[in-house]
């Protein structure tokens, strides 16, 4: 992979991740002040929700670009260069993407509850993924 691949995509990638993670710490984990118009929010939560729907979009397109640049070659040489945690990357990217938009769209709260622990659980796989991914070392 060339440089300029490289630093988009984790560019992309962490823009993602950093939003997506401090979001659902806002959301779930983050104590919310008393709120006399309704369901109280997180003061940081409507920034990084908004930053965390701007990031991923470029990191669809981040995703598309390494596939070509990166992904098919490892897959068609197969042998000892596939990595399994670039394969679990491959592997998670599909329902992180589709389950982000499943959980805006959907109306039911069922649904919405369902979309959404998806989305937050394959989001936190693939931070995991991707650092582990990261850290080891290639092949020479």
């Amino acid at each position: 992979m060339n440089l300029r691949t490289r630093v988009i995509f984790h560019s992309a990638n962490a823009a993602v991740s950093v939003s997506g993670l401090i979001y659902a710490a806002a959301m779930w984990v983050l104590e919310k002040p008393p709120s006399e118009y309704g369901t109280p929010i997180h003061p940081l939560e409507p920034a990084f929700k908004g930053a965390h729907l701007m990031a991923a979009p470029l990191m669809v397109y981040a995703l598309g670009w390494i596939w070509h640049a990166h992904v098919q070659g490892q897959l068609r040489r197969g042998g000892p260069r596939k990595r399994r945690s670039g394969l679990g990357l491959v592997m998670l990217a599909a329902p992180m993407i589709l389950s982000g938009s499943a959980f805006q769209l959907a109306v039911d709260e069922g649904w919405r509850t369902f979309w959404s622990q998806l989305h937050l659980w394959s989001g936190v796989l693939w931070v995991v993924a991707s650092l582990v991914h990261l850290r080891r070392p290639g092949p020479r």
